[in-house]
């Protein structure tokens, strides 16, 4: 990935081809690009609002958002959870929900992919600190990890007696 300001640049002049529509710009918490905003058609800054005592202590509204753009951040997979259309990186956790970065030439008309199975594999890779605490999600890991292994032994077997795993 180029520098961010060199991603942002890029980022905008790509969907200046294909739309005029307001861009809200969100600068990630650590990385602010002061003013970079400047001179360019239609872009609006809302810097990150810290909120104590919240799950990812920075704000997160979707309200009257049309698409979210974010390589790898937070703002993907929270875009997707509040039914919002997100263009992502391949290393982003919302990618297979999502539009990939590459096809922002889509941008005026993108995929809403049934996000179902999505939520359900998403809530599992989510865990409170109380939880994280009571080791639930070494539990959650390990039985997730064991069933998989005895998967692939039943499938290895079946393989080797050449039918089909039941």
């Amino acid at each position: 990935m180029p520098r961010m300001s060199n991603w942002f640049l890029q980022t905008y002049e790509t969907i200046r081809k294909y739309t005029d529509r307001p861009i809200l710009f969100r600068p990630h918490p650590r990385c602010r690009l002061p003013e970079i905003e400047r001179g360019l058609k239609n872009v609006y800054r809302r810097d990150p609002i810290h909120i104590s005592g919240t799950y990812d202590d920075f704000d997160m509204s979707f309200h009257n958002i049309y698409a979210t753009i974010s390589w790898c951040s937070n703002p993907g997979p929270h875009s997707i959870l509040a039914g919002v259309p997100a263009f992502v990186g391949p290393s982003s956790l919302a990618y297979d929900v999502s539009n990939d970065i590459d096809f922002l030439h889509d941008i005026n008309n993108p995929l809403k992919p049934d996000r179902r199975q999505w939520l359900n594999d998403y809530a599992w890779t989510e865990f409170t600190r109380e939880e994280i605490e009571q080791g639930i999600q070494n539990n959650i890991l390990s039985f997730n990890v064991e069933s998989a292994s005895e998967l692939y032994n039943i499938e290895r077997k079946a393989k080797d007696l050449n039918s089909p795993a039941p």
